[in-house]
């Protein structure tokens, strides 16, 4: 059956080309050699995955760039808070220092002395804080420690030291009762209790001495953390320091002192000696402790000694033997603690502190009663640890007196009686420091 002309043109029109054959297509197709569809299902996927590639890696970078200005943007806010923090510390110090010179200028005598020394520490705090500005913060603190310059111990007066900056107490001569009573708990070197006459006034120093002060002489002093614990704060304790350091720092502290005439004939700066540690402790006091008989919960109030949390922080396990908690786990900044009836700070607990005397163990009955001090070393028992807590073990040693205790013992060990001795070359101790006196020069027997 033949098409007429009429079906063959509505054919001939509703008949399209495939793009195959489309030579206008085929021009326009990117692909060359044999022919093919350009809606190949395979380079369509493949054309759809590097345009959903390159989509992906924009929205990577933009994040990524999103990300680093987040980052650069707090970083800038943190450091620029801080800077802000800093610099509204040192306003409030600066502040302070300020009312503090006005209360200098106001007052005379030991009070000037003392706000200008509050002055001097606040200054060395804000030059902590802000390093950039140290030079403007010490050109000020030589201002004050040109007023402190001028303090020189009188009879029956408190003054402060210029050299090391330490504030130094009158203590008034006198009479107490040194050692234990014999039917209190304690040891055998503390009896017989007996009547102990400190003949002469001296001055000791109001609190141990600290990392500043002993920096004032010794600048390199540093001290690394302990168990995490920082024990090189300015106004903690100095630890770490043996017998013969302690000593050195006093002939440095004689040798300013009488180049500037500040210091009374007959008398040095030195270690203080038992009895005259035992006399400042106790205070007029006549119990174990100069707050009370027992330590009980009152004692925190007083002592820096191992507490029940800090036992368990240490896992030393003292259990019912420790302290009440008292917030400090080593050594605390000085005069953290109420001080005795003579105004001195940590002679229980806190450092140990070092004393004069050479160790003696009949030392109560065999020295005098008048300003006793054991001048000639005598062999000794030293019970001494192994490397590695690995026991102990017995030398047979001389050995300078301790007394306080530190915030590493138990209560017990803090008693204003007690009595521990070392090697006078022993220094690894965070709990070991000391606290000069200004007294009578000790003779020494001729030899």
């Amino acid at each position: 059956m033949a098409y007429s002309d009429k079906t063959k043109k509505q054919n001939a029109t509703s008949f399209k080309k495939h793009r195959v054959f489309d030579k206008q297509a085929k021009r326009s197709s990117n692909f060359k050699g044999q022919r093919q569809s350009t809606t190949d299902p395979a380079r369509a996927s493949q054309q759809q995955h590097s345009a959903n590639k390159a989509k992906t890696g924009k929205i990577i970078a933009i994040c990524c760039t999103l990300v680093l200005l987040t980052v650069f943007a707090f970083r800038g806010y943190e450091q620029w808070s801080r800077k802000s923090a800093r610099l509204q510390k040192v306003a409030i110090i600066t502040e302070k220092v300020n009312e503090l010179q006005k209360l200098a200028e106001a007052n005379s005598g030991y009070s000037k002395y003392e706000y200008a020394l509050q002055a001097i520490l606040l200054l060395n705090n804000a030059g902590k804080i802000q390093p950039e500005f140290t030079h403007v913060f010490k050109k000020r603190s030589n201002e004050f420690k040109t007023i402190i310059g001028k303090s020189f111990p009188v009879k029956e007066m408190n003054f402060i030291n210029s050299t090391a900056l330490i504030n130094m107490l009158h203590i008034p001569q006198g009479h107490f009762q040194m050692g234990r009573k014999p039917y209190e708990m304690g040891n055998h070197d503390e009896l017989p209790q007996r009547k102990v006459t400190i003949s002469r006034d001296f001055w000791m120093a109001k609190t141990e001495t600290t990392n500043f002060q002993l920096r004032q002489l010794f600048p390199n002093h540093r001290l690394e953390t302990w168990k995490k614990r920082k024990v090189d704060n300015d106004n903690q304790p100095a630890v770490k320091i043996d017998w013969n350091t302690a000593t050195i720092f006093c002939r440095m502290l004689n040798i300013a002192a009488k180049k500037e005439s500040k210091i009374p004939a007959g008398y040095e700066y030195r270690l203080p000696t038992e009895a005259e540690w035992e006399y400042a402790c106790k205070a007029g006091t006549e119990t174990r402790f100069f707050w009370g008989p027992e330590f009980t919960i009152t004692g925190p109030t007083f002592a820096n000694t191992l507490d029940k949390k800090s036992s368990k922080i240490l896992d030393w396990g003292t259990g019912r033997q420790a302290a009440p908690y008292d917030k400090y786990v080593v050594a605390a900044p000085v005069a953290s603690f109420e001080p005795n009836a003579f105004g001195l700070y940590d002679m229980n607990g806190n450092v140990w502190e070092w004393c004069w005397d050479w160790y003696n163990p009949q030392a109560y009955a065999n020295l005098s009663d008048i300003n006793p001090v054991q001048t000639q070393p005598i062999e000794t028992e030293l019970k001494k640890r192994r490397p590695y807590d690995s026991g102990y073990y017995t030398v047979n040693t001389t050995a300078k007196v301790m007394r306080g205790g530190s915030w590493g013992n138990l209560p017990k060990d803090a008693r204003s009686g007690n009595r521990a001795f070392v090697e006078p070359t022993q220094k690894n101790d965070t709990g070991t420091g000391f606290r000069i006196v200004l007294a009578p020069i000790i003779e020494l027997p001729v030899k």
